[in-house]
């Protein structure tokens, strides 16, 4: 901490995925510019939200899936660059598939049991005003940037049919473009 508050002008770290959470408070708390590798699902981990939808952290440029254990073999571990660095023309931004609802395929909509528009492969609707139950993906190619906002400070855990789903963050934008 004395390090953090007296020396530091930058973190870069790849925190222990246990202390993570405590981890991420911390840093975000210290106002110091950061880049942290940490899970992938992030953005829907409740612990996490509060980050994104204040705008305290978004992703980075590229994903981080192979790390070195301790007794150095390789492990795979979805993983992502967190930062509050502002960027500019992210990476992710092309993955976007902002369109018209009607112009998104069925297999990638679907309303789950709530009445709740679950969308996948990063397709959002420009003309769709109400919360839609998206993927942390979504939320890591930026899609905050384009105009929408997470609604809750909780994760979505939809349900089809009865079935649980996968879990989602809620986004929605005020503004039709």
């Amino acid at each position: 901490m004395k390090i953090l508050k007296e020396e530091a002008d930058i973190v870069c770290t790849n925190p222990p995925f246990s202390r993570a959470i405590d981890y991420w408070d911390i840093i975000i708390k210290s106002e110091k510019k950061f880049l942290i590798i940490s899970n992938i699902a992030n953005p829907i981990g409740t612990a996490y939200i509060e980050h994104f939808k204040n705008n305290k952290a978004w992703a980075g440029h590229n994903r981080v899936d192979w790390f070195l254990t301790p007794k150095m073999e390789l492990a795979r571990v979805p993983a992502c660059w967190y930062t509050n660095f502002p960027i500019k023309d992210r990476l992710g931004y092309k993955q976007l598939k902002l369109v018209p609802l009607k112009e998104i395929p069925e297999k990638y909509k679907k309303i789950d049991d709530n009445g709740t528009l679950l969308i996948d492969n990063c397709y959002i609707p420009i003309d769709y005003n109400k919360e839609i139950a998206v993927s942390a993906r979504i939320i890591i190619n930026g899609i905050l940037e384009k105009g929408y906002e997470i609604t809750q400070y909780k994760r979505y855990e939809p349900y089809i049919n009865g079935k649980a789903c996968f879990a989602r963050v809620l986004i929605k934008t005020e503004e039709i473009k």
